[in-house]
């Protein structure tokens, strides 16, 4: 076990990014507004040997960013407060092109970009935003929004679904695809829940010793660990793995 000292609000890992088998660790300083590609071994053995925080970087972006998400040779970053998603080569680091993301309630909401993932089957990107609605006590509105590249591999809207929240709390924080069993896995202030590519729920996991309590679970961010089958969710304050 290991740790780094950085003002991380979001990463994604690419695996075997050198084609050698090491992967590359992409994290978003908050702190110094930049965007950074490691390579994860180095990051390891640096953190437990030197004192500086961390290696040397393979390539960095002096840019703000927020979610992220990685497909093919592209890293996308949400830029939500410019309504779009800047595309960077993952090689290089150099901005290749950005796209818009429509806001509807653009007037009488505040908007935030709360998960962004892929789906490897489909080959969608999937961004899911949330939009709070000033003056009113209502859950806020949940909007997914599906891209997909078109035969010129240029990434185009093809679909809208949204609806308005019962509560607060019940927006999606995370979302991560299950390569497995072919499920969208969504996180909450409150559970875990599994759709089918139809957009079935399929199952919903709401941790032990959360339900009822005064302590919010509150899944910030997922990683799903193909080979062994383990879940390893960032909580509130809480680290847990499911199987």
């Amino acid at each position: 076990m290991t740790s780094i000292k950085i003002s991380c609000s979001s990463l994604c890992v690419e695996e075997n990014y050198d084609h050698d088998g090491h992967d590359a660790l992409i994290v978003f300083d908050s702190f110094c507004l930049t965007i950074q590609k490691f390579n994860l071994q180095q990051v390891l053995e640096w953190s437990s040997t030197c004192n500086e925080n961390l290696p040397p970087h393979i390539w960095q972006i002096d840019e703000s960013g927020g979610k992220m998400a990685i497909f093919e040779n592209e890293l996308l970053v949400d830029q939500f407060f410019r309504q779009e998603i800047d595309i960077y080569n993952l090689n290089n680091g150099t901005l290749i092109t950005s796209i818009s993301i429509e806001n509807h309630f653009l007037y009488t909401s505040v908007c935030t970009c709360t998960a962004m993932a892929i789906n490897e089957y489909t080959r969608e990107l999937i961004i899911c935003e949330t939009y709070y609605t000033a003056g009113r006590i209502e859950g806020p509105y949940k909007k997914l929004q599906f891209f997909r590249k078109d035969l010129h591999n240029k990434w185009k809207h093809v679909k809208t679904v949204d609806k308005r929240a019962k509560f607060h709390c019940e927006e999606p924080l995370c979302m991560i695809w299950d390569r497995t069993a072919k499920h969208l896995l969504f996180g909450n202030w409150h559970s875990i829940f599994a759709f089918s590519l139809d957009g079935e729920l399929v199952s919903t996991i709401s941790p032990q010793g959360f339900q009822g309590s005064s302590r919010c679970f509150g899944c910030h961010s997922m990683a799903l660990n193909d080979e062994t089958g383990e879940l390893v969710v960032l909580g509130n304050q809480w680290v847990l793995i499911f199987q």
